[in-house]
């Protein structure tokens, strides 16, 4: 539905529209395909159908990879680039994961992943401290 009505938006606000409306809603249906895709995967291996657990791990791999996809559709004028690298959400561990398991299920060997910190919160929010001036109210050890 928001996607038929793509047309009509002004072109000066179709960056926006695709950025606030259709990547949203996009976020949304991928990390539930993905979080299904797994689930499923997970009850097929319980299950010792191992195809059935592949073919659902296959799928959420390619949930998170239009994840990413529909990130980057709303990259435009200063936010070109905003998720690159994106942490908040951990979607590049889950595809991390997600790499792992299917070499695991087709006894392949495991695929190169890079080191991601598992608390990386705490280090995603130590940007903040430059601002603890600006808002005590958020950081009432520093008054």
């Amino acid at each position: 539905m928001a996607e038929s009505v793509f047309h009509t938006i002004p072109d000066d606000r179709k960056d926006f529209y695709q950025a606030h409306v259709l990547t949203q809603i996009q976020i949304h249906l991928q990390l539930l395909s993905m979080s299904i895709s797994y689930c499923e995967g997970m009850i097929a291996l319980y299950e010792d159908n191992r195809q059935g657990a592949i073919e659902n791990v296959e799928k959420a791999l390619q949930s998170n990879i239009e994840l990413f996809d529909a990130l980057h559709k709303a990259e435009y004028g200063k936010w070109k680039d905003w998720y690159m690298g994106q942490d908040f959400v951990t979607i590049n561990h889950s595809y991390d994961q997600f790499r792992v398991l299917l070499a695991q299920l087709r006894n392949e060997p495991l695929p190169p992943v890079p080191f991601r910190h598992p608390e990386r919160y705490v280090e995603m929010y130590k940007y903040q401290e430059r601002f603890s001036k600006n808002f005590p109210l958020l950081h009432p050890e520093k008054k």
